[in-house]
């Protein structure tokens, strides 16, 4: 879910899972409550859509702060409260 504007308009799946995939670019400095709130807005929108059996968050370590790849300032617990 967490992409770059580069990879949201590749970024859509491959064989039997294309177009079951959502990336979706932040800006840089996205922060905790911003995160929770895109992710909120974004997932209940998809399970009332696709009403799915499962969904699968993949967050690398580049989403956190003090990652020297990173722009953004999401905590351990930011990344991960809104899927639990």
């Amino acid at each position: 879910m967490i992409g770059t504007d580069i990879t949201v308009l590749t970024e859509i799946g491959e064989k039997e899972g294309k177009y079951y995939a959502i990336d979706v670019p932040f800006k840089d400095g996205i922060d905790d409550p911003s995160f929770s709130r895109l992710f909120n807005t974004i997932i209940s929108k998809v399970v009332e859509t696709y009403q799915p059996g499962a969904i699968v968050l993949q967050c690398g370590a580049y989403s956190l702060v003090g990652d020297r790849l990173s722009c953004f300032n999401l905590s351990i617990d930011g990344t991960y409260l809104p899927v639990a």
